[in-house]
């Protein structure tokens, strides 16, 4: 299955204020479970695109299609015995009418390089399958709520895979192509997503590849036919990472009625509407700890990169690292129906497309009229492009604060945007500042005190609003990252550890663990020339899995480093990064001056070594190897002219043929042995 998934992602912000770690917890190692892997019949389901094999089949009186009702007649999937479901490889499945997959549990869905194509959307009202697991819940953490959704009809138009309730699934390594190829909105296709998760609990959706969807790419939310339209039920759990998306006739990914939802390294691109959407309809729902980072948007319109407009509150979000390219604005507007602990860092916006004339602000907080009580708060480290427009359309600042909001701890800090007019004279429209009403500085509220420092314009630095940023401030709480399925490999680098300073052979560690059964565990470098590059596959061991590096393969510089896991299922996932740095160049060099190889020795003998390290030269040894000693340290050098001397009495040895060798130390912490000399001991 091929792919490279986050395990653990730590999100750093230098703003002087403390964060949390954001971690996908890595337990202990489970019990290798005994997947049953199952392929697609080519003989029943056609592969080549020729037949419609979703739930709308019009030759069908039921309206359960090929697709469907095969996937019905599969076993239930346990975490002992997990279902891997793999389509034929690079096939063609057409599903106009969508594949609706119902309270499937344990389940790996393996497009296998497949194609989902919706070619036409049929008539609204469409028949939903049956209860695949009738003898358990469909929300899986609701035991004894089986809610009695059977062959009746869903108001709105077909999902290409839309999955309610269940728990414990992959989704991946699929195409999944709709019918909007000439792009812009899906009028009244709107509701047609590429993937949609409704109440479902622990699940991945990665390596896909979705695009010319009339609605969203990925939609999550509630249960479809839970209480409070999905409100009561929430999805939880969900990580949405690796995948690239093009095209969309609303959202990018909308996240509405969810508890713990990760967004990480997708490509999203052409998305007419909100990229990342978190408004809901059920007013008095929740929102809770999503988690968008790493992720790259490219030729966005002028709607919001994110937007939280209605409905539920929402309790821990981070928007963290996202890269924007040649789009609108970065306009993050959240009105919610109550706001606590909002982490927005690190974002960078490049390439601004100049036919995206809106001039909203970069930032906004509760943008209605209604003030709405929001609390802690953090607009830092962010890049904001400059505005290629005339000053009736202005960006307006980075963080804004309208219609009478009520906000306790709000940080805006070090922020840029670059100078915004041609004649590069900043007008009260420009600086990057908190604005409210269009006046300045806003009113706000709370004890500790708010803050706006170190914003800064333009090439000069100019700081545009300086206040003291005085005062005790609390930082936002991150969100809970996800816990993966317990069928899913995980993995963890356990040395060297992030930071460190490596020379010459260097040994790895890495834990790793699987439902499915750990088959091969492998580590990556990206850096420099090296993009997820292998360096080595490591072997079982006592305290995990190990191998060695030879660092002198690669070029000194900084890099990441990752462990890979793979599984019984096919399934792999990488460990979060660890930062090493590699410094052959830099390291210690020594050599043994005195005595010369082949000496015979008595008595106290003068021993003379020359060190050098580009770090500065700490300390310099001598050690000896032969008969019982095995590097055995004889003798502690002090800087002379000629080097590093010392004296070592050669009667505390027995007479005989040994191997001396001075080892350097350097102030990094790093030590290199000599070439060894022979020297003869005879007293």
């Amino acid at each position: 299955m091929n792919k490279r998934h986050l395990v653990g992602l730590l999100l750093t912000v230098t703003t002087g204020v403390s964060l949390a770690l954001v971690s996908i917890p890595v337990g202990p190692a489970a019990a290798a479970a005994t997947p049953t892997i199952i392929t697609v019949p080519t003989t029943t389901i056609p592969a080549d695109c020729s037949a419609d094999v979703g739930d709308m089949d019009y030759n069908s009186p039921n309206g359960n299609g090929l697709l469907e009702n095969w996937l019905n007649t599969l076993p239930v999937g346990t975490a002992a015995n997990p279902v891997v479901v793999r389509f034929v490889h690079n096939g063609c499945y057409r599903v106009n009418g969508g594949i609706y997959v119902r309270n499937f549990r344990h389940y790996v869905f393996d497009g296998n390089g497949a194609t989902f194509e919706q070619v036409i959307v049929p008539p609204s009202g469409h028949p939903l399958l049956k209860n695949a697991n009738p003898s358990a819940p469909v929300y899986c953490a609701k035991p004894g709520t089986s809610y009695g959704h059977d062959n009746t009809y869903d108001s709105t138009y077909p999902i290409i895979w839309w999955f309610e309730g269940g728990c414990n699934l992959t989704i991946e390594n699929m195409t999944i192509v709709g019918p909007n190829s000439s792009g812009g909105g899906g009028g009244s296709n709107q509701q047609d997503s590429g993937v949609q998760l409704n109440g479902v609990q622990r699940a991945v959706v990665t390596n896909m590849r979705i695009r010319n969807v009339d609605g969203d790419f990925v939609t999550v939310s509630g249960l479809h036919e839970g209480v409070g339209g999905g409100g009561g039920e929430p999805a939880t759990d969900v990580t949405i990472a690796n995948n690239t998306f093009n095209r969309s006739g609303r959202q990018g990914v909308t996240t509405e009625y969810v508890n713990r939802v990760l967004v990480t390294n997708n490509v999203l691109a052409n998305v007419p509407a909100t990229v990342f959407d978190i408004e809901s309809d059920v007013t008095g729902g929740h929102s809770d700890n999503i988690d968008i980072d790493n992720n790259t948007v490219t030729d966005h319109s002028y709607a919001y990169l994110v937007a939280a407009y209605t409905g539920s509150t929402i309790d821990n979000f981070a928007f963290t690292n996202n890269h924007l390219n040649n789009g609108g604005q970065m306009r993050t507007v959240i009105d919610a129906n109550g706001l606590n602990n909002a982490t927005i860092t690190g974002n960078v916006a490049t390439g601004v497309n100049s036919a995206q004339a809106f001039g909203m602000p970069a930032v906004a907080f509760n943008d209605g009229s209604s003030p709405v009580s929001e609390s802690n708060i953090l607009v830092a480290n962010n890049t904001i492009p400059s505005s290629p427009w005339n000053h009736d359309q202005p960006i307006r600042g980075v963080a804004t604060v309208t219609g009478g909001a009520l906000v306790n701890n709000l940080q805006v800090r070090n922020n840029y945007m670059p100078l915004t007019y041609g004649n590069g004279v900043p007008t009260t429209y420009d600086r990057v500042l908190p604005l409210k009403n269009g006046s300045d500085p806003p009113t706000m509220h709370g004890n500790p005190p708010n803050g706006a420092c170190g914003n800064t314009q333009g090439s000069d630095g100019t700081i545009y609003y300086g206040s003291a940023c005085t005062g005790v401030t609390t930082a936002p709480t991150l969100p809970v990252a996800p816990a993966l399925p317990d069928t899913f490999p995980s993995t963890t680098v356990t040395s060297p550890s992030s930071g460190t300073a490596l020379t010459g052979t260097q040994a790895l560690e890495a834990s790793a663990s699987s439902g499915f059964g750990v088959t091969n565990v492998e580590f990556h470098l990206t850096g420099g020339s090296f993009n997820n590059a292998l360096i080595a596959t490591a072997t079982p061991n006592l305290s995990g899995y190990g191998a060695s590096w030879d660092t002198t393969t690669v070029p000194d510089g900084t890099y990441t480093l990752q462990s890979v896991a793979y599984d019984a299922a096919g399934d792999s996932n990488a460990s979060a990064w660890v930062t090493v740095t590699v410094d052959n160049v830099n390291q210690p060099v020594s050599s043994v001056l005195v005595p010369s190889s082949g000496a015979a020795l008595a008595g106290p003998q003068a021993l003379e070594a020359s060190a050098s390290s580009g770090f500065g030269v700490s300390s310099v040894e001598f050690h000896l190897t032969g008969g019982g000693f095995n590097n055995a340290l004889v003798a502690i050098g002090t800087p002379n002219l000629s080097g590093y001397g010392a004296s070592w009495d050669t009667t505390t040895v027995p007479d005989g043929t040994y191997a001396l060798q001075s080892v350097a130390y350097d102030a990094a912490g790093n030590s290199t042995e000599s070439p060894g000399i022979t020297v003869v001991v005879s007293n």
